[in-house]
């Protein structure tokens, strides 16, 4: 090997799950602009027959790729590492942990202009100072324009390039340049719009007794994982807050994360109402260069609160001092598709590696995290009580049985509902299915309307006047007659687009909101929903679960659960506990004012046992239960599960490439009590976007066996190339099955 070149090990973003070896000559690698090369840097690198970003993950001095087949690196982007070297572990840990292809891992955590390769955007602003160190007579500058320039400067410190050239021109500046009093300095944001100003812009509300024993339970010095454990309403966000408050007088920065994007708008008004600090937010609906920035402000330590969806927790910070995950228990925070990582366990990893706090806060906290409370892995703060003093949510059955049903409500429900809108407060019904009915059957030869590319029925978006599939977004319009026979067509079910039509055919004169995901893909729609709800008076809101977490209504008394059995046989390992989350968080919407709620559960088993459990108002108790059933039939979290998931055009070779990934796993671990292995089977949606979909799953007692067994699978599928057309991936810590 020359010794005028170093060898680079570079991360591409590819299937491939290596490292590819480059050679950098010596006089690139020592540009005196830049410095030498380190890990964390971006370049361009020739790859086939094109030239794509990379990401250096580490300079070695010996390569298994012969000299003469060496590439080259064609350029360097970055004249210093745009990851940090602590950044850079924990992306290589998580990527390693999830056994994810590592060059795509990388890219994927990273804001999409930065892997085309865009140059990391200035944050500072230009400003003039005077220059302490000018020996320039100030009694001989005549210019009246110079002498108010320096008048400004001189009162406020510093000012804006901007500001100075629009007031003064840029003669005036450059005047003053030339005689040496002035000279240029750039500022961060933070410095030019909060600079002097104290840290809390409001006084912090008084805590409660339980409140105060839980903060005075939390530490910032060093690691450590603290569930609260509290009931909706019971004030979790304000320990947020005050914790963050000790952080942030560190001169350190907090991030919290939240499941879902409807629910930064409040939480973020939250901080900024209580901080005067530079406070951004990081979710897939800003802009990729409103990304880049924010992001970008976070690494330099510009912005000091950082609230976002699961991504954000690979926002690279300069001095993290807290991390914060909101409604911990949600499975929002796991990603599905593609790196399955789950945004809640690298939270706890990432505070683990900086030795800072993390907190974990739900009403409804998982299996997973009340085990490891068990284990004495986190700590446990429990709040028992609301902090309006109102009684507890009153759960109630509707017996469907019994009732008259039209259009997915009872006539109960309708009842109680008039009820609500007299006394002048507002109801909230549950339905957890957009659209306006989740079927079109024929009436002549009672076949569905189904997905051309997926095992599903096409559901009626009557607003939109199309039939789109919930599963790969196929879409069309809506047919006249059923295609088949000819025959006339009947909508089946009841979505939200429907109860919102029946409802205002009822209840004509009262304000009415629908909130999905279709209703909230308008701009600001979450904010103006909550404004008009948080005004009072006499409203019905609908909605998906995007209502069920977080949100703060204080005028809700009444709360209808229209599809309680929904989820109470669904065949998933999961389903029943996220069941109980579900209504429990829906429960909680209700009486967080003055007033006390009720929720009513439509139902066609008011008998069920843990349905009795939950609606006893004990959480605790209804997940013990099935605590109980898992350490029977030995599911997560007493073991541990991992997912080979396959998909193709053709299904003959999806199941040959999971049986021939059986014969592997068997012969490096052969079935036992300790390792068992299930599949092929279909998953739940055998087919979708024109794709069959298969799954192998593995289940092991140790977690270190699983990483074992694994990393020799992966071995022996990179050898593997007759299975080209397959797509496959690997799902540790499978949140459905």
């Amino acid at each position: 090997m020359s010794v005028d070149r170093i060898i680079v090990k570079v991360a591409v973003p590819t299937p491939n799950r290596i490292l590819f070896d480059y050679c950098i000559d010596s006089t690139l690698n020592n540009d005196k602009k830049r410095g030498p090369l380190r890990p964390g840097s971006r370049v361009i690198v020739p790859f086939g027959k094109r030239s794509i970003v990379g990401i250096i993950v580490s300079l070695v001095t010996q390569s298994t790729v012969e000299n003469t087949k060496l590439k080259s690196i064609a350029e360097v982007i970055d004249s210093e590492p745009i990851i940090e070297e602590h950044h850079l572990n924990f992306y290589l840990w998580s990527a390693n942990y999830y056994h994810h292809p590592i060059g795509d891992a990388l890219f994927k955590m990273l804001p999409s202009n930065l892997r085309k390769g865009f140059p990391i955007p200035k944050t500072t602003t230009t400003c003039w100072k005077i220059d302490d160190t000018s020996d320039y007579p100030r009694d001989k500058i005549r210019s009246a324009n110079q002498i108010k320039l320096l008048d400004r400067i001189t009162v406020k410190n510093y000012e804006t390039d901007e500001n100075l050239s629009l007031t003064f021109g840029r003669s005036t500046i450059s005047a003053l340049v030339k005689k040496k009093v002035i000279i240029k300095v750039e500022k961060a944001s933070k410095d030019l719009t909060l600079a002097n100003l104290p840290i809390e812009k409001q006084m912090p509300k008084s805590l409660t007794k339980e409140q105060l024993k839980v903060f005075t339970e939390l530490s910032s010095q060093g690691f450590s994982c603290n569930l609260i454990d509290g009931v909706t309403g019971s004030g979790k966000t304000e320990i947020y807050l005050q914790f963050a408050t000790t952080v942030l007088k560190a001169n350190k920065q907090v991030l919290i994360l939240v499941p879902e994007i409807n629910l930064i708008d409040q939480i973020t008004k939250q901080f900024t109402d209580r901080f005067n600090l530079k406070t951004i937010v990081f979710h897939s609906n800003i802009s990729d260069k409103e990304r880049l920035k924010n992001w970008t402000q976070a690494r330099n330590g510009d912005a000091q609160i950082i609230i976002g969806t699961r991504s954000s927790i690979f926002i690279p910070t300069i001095n993290l001092g807290l991390i914060v995950v909101d409604e911990e228990h949600d499975q929002s925070y796991k990603q599905q598709d593609g790196f399955s990582y789950s945004a809640r366990d690298l939270a706890i990893q990432r505070a683990s590696n900086e030795k800072i706090p993390v907190i974990l806060g739900s009403a409804t906290p998982s299996l997973e995290t009340i085990q490891n409370c068990k284990k004495n892995k986190y700590k446990y703060l429990e709040m028992t009580r609301r902090i309006s003093n109102t009684n507890p949510t009153s759960w109630k059955f509707i017996d469907l049985k019994t009732e008259i049903i039209t259009n997915g409500i009872s006539s109960f429900a309708i009842d109680k509902i008039r009820e609500t809108l007299k006394k002048g407060k507002q109801a909230l019904i549950f339905i957890n299915r957009r659209g306006y009915a989740p079927a079109l059957i024929c009436n002549a030869c009672n076949k569905a309307i189904e997905c051309s590319k997926c095992d599903s029925k096409m559901t009626l978006h009557k607003a939109q006047k199309k039939i789109i599939c919930h599963h790969c977004d196929y879409s069309a319009l809506i047919p006249n007659r059923c295609p088949l026979c000819d025959n006339t067509l009947t909508a089946i079910g009841s979505g939200t687009e429907r109860i919102e039509e029946y409802l205002e055919s009822i209840f004509n004169k009262t304000t009415i909101v629908r909130v999905d995901r279709d209703s909230a893909r308008k701009k600001y729609f979450m904010k103006d929903m909550n404004e008009k709800i948080s005004q009072g008076g006499p409203c019905i809101l609908i909605g998906t679960q995007m209502l069920a977490k977080g949100h703060d209504f204080k005028h809700i008394t009444s709360v209808f659960v229209l599809d309680t059995d929904a989820e109470l046989f669904h065949p998933d390992f999961k389903s029943q506990e996220r069941l109980g989350q579900l209504l429990t968080q829906v429960a909680g919407r209700g009486g967080r004012g003055i007033s006390s709620s009720e929720i009513f559960l439509q139902t066609y088993y008011p008998n069920h046992p843990l349905l009795e459990k939950l609606t006893n108002g004990n959480y605790k108790e209804f997940l013990q239960e099935i605590g109980k059933e898992r350490e029977i039939t030995s599911m997560p979290p007493f073991s541990f599960v991992t997912l080979i998931r396959a998909n193709s055009v053709n299904e003959k070779n999806v199941v040959d490439f999971l049986n021939l990934v059986k014969k592997m796993v068997e012969l490096v671990e052969p079935q036992s009590p300790q390792n068992q292995y299930l599949g092929p089977i279909p998953s739940m949606l055998e087919k979708r976007a024109g794709r069959y979909r298969y799954n192998f799953q593995i289940k092991t007692h140790t977690r270190s066996k699983m990483h074992i067994l694994l990393t020799k699978l992966i071995e022996q599928l990179s050898k593997t190339k007759s299975f080209s057309n397959v797509r496959w991936s690997i799902d540790v810590d499978p949140i459905e099955l």
